[in-house]
């Protein structure tokens, strides 16, 4: 019996393909569909050493590896969601820091305890405004 096709209103075939292209990654706790892709399960099995692969660099980035060889920088964006992943405690304390201190700011914006100062005209958003208004209308 031929494998079903990723397209079609055969509600069975479709079930089938999903059940045999539904991959999952405990480790990663990633689960990834792609039973509606023109893909069959031996491309699925081919791809596996390539998954491998990328969750194994993204291990090591996490871990504090270089990301970018030629200015020596790391990558640490998903540290900002997770401080618990920076490779060092110090790393990890003042991006904590950072966030305690934004959200002290948004509560004091909130509160209403923390406003903006009475606005004045700046001399170059009151000589834009006026260059626009000498030209006239468009």
């Amino acid at each position: 019996m031929p494998f079903p096709a990723s397209s079609g209103a055969d509600a069975e075939g479709l079930w089938q393909r999903f059940c045999a292209l539904l991959w999952h990654d405990p480790n990663q706790g990633i689960w990834l569909d792609v039973s509606r892709m023109a893909i069959e399960p031996a491309d699925l099995e081919a791809l596996a050493p390539r998954f491998d692969q990328a969750f194994a660099a993204m291990a090591a980035l996490e871990a504090g590896s270089i990301a970018n060889a030629d200015e020596q920088r790391q990558v640490g964006h998903y540290w900002l969601r997770q401080p618990a992943l920076a490779p060092d405690p110090q790393a990890a304390l003042q991006i904590d820091q950072e966030i305690d201190r934004i959200e002290a700011f948004g509560r004091e914006v909130l509160a209403g305890s923390l406003a903006s100062p009475p606005a004045s005209p700046s001399p170059t958003c009151f000589g834009l405004a006026s260059a626009v208004r000498a030209w006239g209308p468009c």
